[in-house]
């Protein structure tokens, strides 16, 4: 099951898809958001998480 998160105050942040993420998996999901409205890849954002669908 893949369940989507989203940067809980970043609406533009892009959507990640993780398989069965966990408490423990969460802090390294930074890796994988597009990055706060600029989209750039390669920015991380810090803001935290909720869980979408």
């Amino acid at each position: 099951m893949t369940v989507k998160w989203l940067c809980a105050e970043c609406p533009c942040t892009v959507k990640v898809s993780v398989f069965n993420p966990s408490p423990l998996s969460l802090p390294k999901l930074d890796l994988f958001i597009g990055g706060h409205k600029a989209k750039d890849p390669l920015v991380r954002c810090i803001q935290p998480f909720i869980r979408i669908s």
